[in-house]
Parts: structure tokens; sequence; C-alpha cells
């Protein structure tokens, strides 16, 4: 005889059913947990980058161009924790760069060579090199001028005619208006030790 409403093991199949729920819940928080660790330390690593490309920018726009501007022509110049190395060991191109706009009659390439990467910072075609040394790891910064709008600004540093309001400007029937000159300058920072920790800037600055 046949029981149609046979039970036997029903109370197995049930707790194995539970049982496999169980696992796919606890497997999906471990997953998210796992995930949200993964991606907070990836934050964490780009926002390292990010303030050391920065920090890399600061140091180029600030210390570097006025420098450049006064003639300094020297291969290397070091900063407290930070080595400077410029293209081709020289500051010519850079200089070249600062104060002439990349025309058609006057190109870049003609006086600095060609350029693989033209509106980018690569380790290879950067204008120059900064390596900012930390505490677990230094970071190379690459920066480079892509764009250039000359202005009238005064790159001397002196200003001898502190008295001579018509002559220096400062009367504002005769003052010329300023114009500065306008740089985009792409920026990569990257981990010395694991490049693919890095982080990219696009910068505007006006000198």
């Amino acid at each position: 005889m046949k029981h149609l409403r046979n039970e036997h093991g029903i109370a197995l199949v049930t707790a194995l059913c539970l049982t496999l729920i169980a696992l796919a819940v606890i497997m999906a928080l471990l997953y998210m947990v796992t995930w949200q660790s993964r991606l907070s330390g990836a934050h964490k690593r780009y926002k390292t980058a990010l303030k050391a490309s920065q920090g890399g920018t600061e140091i180029f726009t600030r210390q570097i161009i006025p420098m450049v501007f006064n003639g300094y022509t020297t291969a290397i110049k070091n900063f407290p924790g930070v080595s400077v190395t410029p293209k081709g060991n020289s500051f010519t191109c850079l200089n070249y760069k600062l104060q002439n706009a990349n025309t058609m009659t006057t190109p870049w390439a003609a006086f600095c060579g060609a350029d693989t990467a033209p509106y980018e910072a690569t380790p290879a075609t950067s204008d120059i090199t900064l390596n900012l040394q930390g505490v677990q790891s230094p970071f190379n910064i690459y920066a480079k001028v892509v764009d250039t709008v000359p202005g009238n600004s005064d790159t001397s540093g002196n200003d001898f005619l502190l008295h001579g309001f018509g002559a220096d400007g400062t009367d504002q029937d005769v003052a010329p208006k300023h114009i500065p000159a306008m740089y985009r300058i792409e920026v990569l920072g990257q981990m010395a030790t694991n490049p693919l920790e890095k982080a990219k800037l696009s910068v505007l600055y006006a000198y």
C-alpha cells in the first residue's frame, strides 16, 4: 500500500532549505563588508595620491615657475623633502613654454622636440618631475604645461619705480590693464612603488 501523503523527512528538507538561505545571507553580508573595506582602502589610497598631486602643483606654480622666470637654468633644484628634475635636465624648454604660445608658425615642437602626448602629463613627456618623500613610499609628480596664453605680467620681480606714480602704473589715469599669463597645466601623481595608485589634475593657472 502507498501513502499519498507521506511526510517522512520533511523536517530534514526544511532544515536544509533554511540552512541554505542562512548561508546565502551570511555570504552576502560578508561580501558587502569585504567590498566596503576594499572601497574604503581604494578611496584612502586615491586621496593620498590626490593630496600628493595637489602638493606637487603648489610647488610647481608657486616655486618653480617664478624661479624659471627669474632665469634659473641649473638642471636640478631641490627643496626640503622634494627633488626636482626637469625634462632633459634643463629648464630651457619649460622657460620657452611659459613665455610663448604654441602656434602654427612657432610651435613648441620646434624648440622642445616632438611630443607623443601633447595634452597629458606622462613620465616620459612631462616638463618636470617632482619626487616627494613620504613616510611609507615617495610619490612622483609629473607636471606639464600644455597651453599658454601670454600676458603682460612683470616677470622681473623688481620694482624700481616705487614713487613714480605715472611711470610705474599706479596712477589710475594712466595705469595699463593687467592681463595675466594663463597656463593650462596637466599633473599626474603616482606612488613610486605602486604606479597604480595615482591621481590626475588639470589646472588653470594665472601668473
